[in-house]
């Protein structure tokens, strides 16, 4: 079983571990519900660092990711991230994961630690033909999330005082480390994540810590960042997305069309919901490129679930945004 380089940090604290994705995890510290409360009050950190990075990068990298996820990456300015999906060729999803955009020609993707490998060989086998380097360094990298109403109080503790945007990643320095400081999260909370090299990973988690206190920062499970997501209805690969999700409803909901047609040939059902068109948890809105490569998922409206999201819902006469 695989383990973060702050695994012993954790056993250090009582933290219950278990088994996620083949990695040996905290699953809480204290209890869910108080871990889940402090994240909601003041703040929670949060060891993520069994998720991957993947670097695309080259003069064709903006137009290989626009192939092989749903959303209009050219509209991303420097620094600016967006959550995406990776579709198969059936309409399923492969994974989840947020773009970053580093600089021109050059991206970061934050991909599911279950799905690396699915991921890589994904891109991989899709990059014929473009002029692109595709540069798996999740085993270089170790990634922490603050979470919560006094994240921002944490970092400013810490020397970072940049007022960032919401989706967002800056390059910064802190206490002689390199790093790179994301506005971004799964909890619905305010919150930061913080990539940066292995070798400075315990470092900085026991400065967090020390420096929180204050803020009564907490160290926080797997359990309740499952419970936080919930809450502000974001997905969880293998739960509410997987690669066969819309062979599912096809199958129940008796209909057969294919994706390669001409969006206005396509025959389609009264309700067709592209749930996937926001950044949880902000709700940023990301517009529609082209109707006819976007994954059109069946949904009837009792199965939404999403409370958060700016959705496009096709009917017979009209399309129009709602929040759902």
């Amino acid at each position: 079983m695989k383990e973060t380089l702050l695994h012993d940090k954790q056993v250090e604290l009582g933290a219950k571990m278990v088994d996620f994705a083949g990695w040996h995890m905290p699953v809480q510290f204290t209890s869910i519900l108080e871990e889940h409360k402090n994240v909601r009050d003041n703040a929670g950190l949060f060891d993520v660092s069994h998720m991957g990075e993947v670097f695309v990068s080259g003069k064709d990298a903006l137009d290989f990711l626009n192939s092989i996820v749903p959303q209009e990456l050219s509209k991303l300015y420097d620094s600016k991230a967006i959550y995406c999906q990776l579709p198969n060729k059936n309409g399923g999803l492969i994974d989840d994961l947020i773009i970053y955009k580093l600089e021109d020609e050059k991206y970061l993707l934050i991909v599911n630690a279950s799905r690396i490998d699915e991921d890589v060989n994904w891109i991989v086998r899709n990059s014929m033909g473009y002029d692109v380097y595709i540069d798996n360094q999740s085993h270089n990298y170790s990634l922490l999330a603050i979470q919560g109403p006094k994240a921002g109080d944490i970092l400013k503790k810490l020397g970072y005082t940049d007022k960032q945007k919401f989706f967002t990643i800056k390059p910064a320095t802190i206490d002689d480390m390199e790093v790179m400081i994301s506005r971004t999260g799964y909890t619905g909370e305010d919150g930061y994540e913080i990539l940066l090299k292995n070798k400075d990973a315990i470092k900085m988690w026991d400065l967090l810590l020390e420096k929180g206190k204050e803020f009564s920062l907490m160290p926080i499970g797997l359990g309740a960042r499952d419970t936080l997501r919930l809450e502000c209805a974001s997905h969880l690969y293998g739960n509410e997305l997987d690669e066969n999700r819309y062979k599912e409803m096809k199958e129940t909901y008796d209909i057969d069309y294919t994706f390669n047609k001409p969006f206005e040939d396509l025959q389609l059902p009264k309700y067709i919901v592209d749930i996937m068109l926001f950044n949880p948890p902000y709700g940023e809105y990301n517009g529609v490129r082209n109707a006819k490569k976007y994954l059109l998922m069946i949904f009837d409206r009792e199965l939404m679930s999403v409370n958060s999201a700016i959705v496009m819902v096709l009917n017979e006469t009209d399309m129009r945004e709602c929040q759902s």
